[in-house]
Protein backbone atom coordinates (compact mmCIF):
# COMPACT_ATOMS: atom_id res chain seq x y z
CA UNK A 1 0.00 0.00 0.00
CA UNK A 2 1.18 3.49 -0.86
CA UNK A 3 -0.17 6.29 1.31
CA UNK A 4 0.75 9.14 -1.05
CA UNK A 5 1.73 9.08 -4.69
CA UNK A 6 2.13 11.83 -7.25
CA UNK A 7 4.40 12.88 -10.05
CA UNK A 8 7.12 15.47 -9.45
CA UNK A 9 4.94 18.40 -10.51
CA UNK A 10 2.02 17.36 -8.26
CA UNK A 11 4.36 16.76 -5.31
CA UNK A 12 5.96 20.19 -5.69
CA UNK A 13 2.50 21.73 -5.96
CA UNK A 14 1.52 20.10 -2.65
CA UNK A 15 4.74 21.40 -1.09
CA UNK A 16 4.23 24.94 -2.43
CA UNK A 17 0.48 25.47 -2.12
CA UNK A 18 -0.79 22.93 0.40
CA UNK A 19 0.58 21.73 3.70
CA UNK A 20 2.15 18.46 2.50
CA UNK A 21 1.94 17.00 5.99
CA UNK A 22 -1.84 17.55 6.05
CA UNK A 23 -2.24 15.96 2.62
CA UNK A 24 -0.26 12.90 3.70
CA UNK A 25 -1.98 12.67 7.10
CA UNK A 26 -5.38 12.73 5.42
CA UNK A 27 -4.36 9.97 3.01
CA UNK A 28 -2.69 7.98 5.81
CA UNK A 29 -5.85 8.10 7.91
CA UNK A 30 -8.02 7.13 4.92
CA UNK A 31 -5.76 4.18 4.10
CA UNK A 32 -5.16 2.87 7.61
CA UNK A 33 -7.91 4.30 9.82
CA UNK A 34 -5.22 5.47 12.24
CA UNK A 35 -3.48 8.71 13.15
CA UNK A 36 0.25 9.18 13.65
CA UNK A 37 2.08 11.04 16.40
CA UNK A 38 3.11 14.67 16.09
CA UNK A 39 6.77 13.82 15.52
CA UNK A 40 5.82 11.87 12.36
CA UNK A 41 3.82 14.84 11.08
CA UNK A 42 6.73 17.17 11.84
CA UNK A 43 9.05 14.79 9.99
CA UNK A 44 6.84 14.88 6.90
CA UNK A 45 6.69 18.69 6.96
CA UNK A 46 10.41 19.26 7.46
CA UNK A 47 11.98 16.34 5.63
CA UNK A 48 9.81 16.42 2.52
CA UNK A 49 10.78 20.06 2.07
CA UNK A 50 14.35 18.88 1.59
CA UNK A 51 13.22 16.22 -0.88
CA UNK A 52 11.43 19.00 -2.77
CA UNK A 53 14.63 21.05 -2.93
CA UNK A 54 16.35 18.18 -4.72
CA UNK A 55 13.43 17.56 -7.06
CA UNK A 56 13.42 21.21 -8.20
CA UNK A 57 16.50 20.38 -10.29
CA UNK A 58 15.46 20.87 -13.93
CA UNK A 59 17.46 17.78 -14.94
CA UNK A 60 15.00 15.60 -13.01
CA UNK A 61 12.01 14.92 -15.30
CA UNK A 62 8.53 16.05 -14.27
CA UNK A 63 7.22 12.54 -14.96
CA UNK A 64 9.06 10.80 -12.13
CA UNK A 65 6.86 9.23 -9.51
CA UNK A 66 7.03 10.26 -5.86
CA UNK A 67 5.62 7.85 -3.28
CA UNK A 68 5.55 8.55 0.45
CA UNK A 69 4.97 5.92 3.15
CA UNK A 70 5.11 2.77 1.05
CA UNK A 71 4.04 -0.07 3.33
CA UNK A 72 6.08 -3.21 2.84
CA UNK A 73 3.71 -6.19 2.45
CA UNK A 74 3.52 -8.67 5.34
CA UNK A 75 5.44 -6.25 7.55
CA UNK A 76 4.84 -3.22 9.73
CA UNK A 77 7.77 -1.47 8.01
CA UNK A 78 7.38 1.54 5.72
CA UNK A 79 9.66 3.13 3.15
CA UNK A 80 9.70 6.90 3.65
CA UNK A 81 10.08 8.07 0.03
CA UNK A 82 10.39 6.20 -3.24
CA UNK A 83 11.19 7.91 -6.54
CA UNK A 84 10.38 5.97 -9.71
CA UNK A 85 10.93 6.54 -13.39
CA UNK A 86 12.74 5.44 -16.52
CA UNK A 87 16.31 6.13 -17.55
CA UNK A 88 17.51 7.19 -21.01
CA UNK A 89 17.28 3.59 -22.27
CA UNK A 90 13.69 3.20 -21.03
CA UNK A 91 14.62 0.87 -18.17
CA UNK A 92 12.57 1.17 -14.99
CA UNK A 93 14.40 2.57 -11.95
CA UNK A 94 13.55 3.26 -8.32
CA UNK A 95 15.34 5.22 -5.63
CA UNK A 96 14.48 4.45 -2.01
CA UNK A 97 15.00 7.26 0.50
CA UNK A 98 15.02 6.68 4.26
CA UNK A 99 14.47 9.95 6.09
CA UNK A 100 15.99 10.48 9.51
CA UNK A 101 14.79 13.30 11.71
CA UNK A 102 17.23 14.78 14.19
CA UNK A 103 16.20 17.08 16.97
CA UNK A 104 19.77 17.98 17.88
CA UNK A 105 23.32 16.88 17.31
CA UNK A 106 26.57 17.17 19.17
CA UNK A 107 30.20 16.16 18.89
CA UNK A 108 31.48 13.48 21.24
CA UNK A 109 35.20 13.25 21.88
Amino acid sequence: MIVYEADKRQFLNHIDFDDIEDVILSRFMAATGRRVNNSEIRSWRESLGYVARVLRDDDIPDQIGVAVELHIPQSSKRIDVTLTGRDSTGSKNAIVIEIKQWGKSSIYR
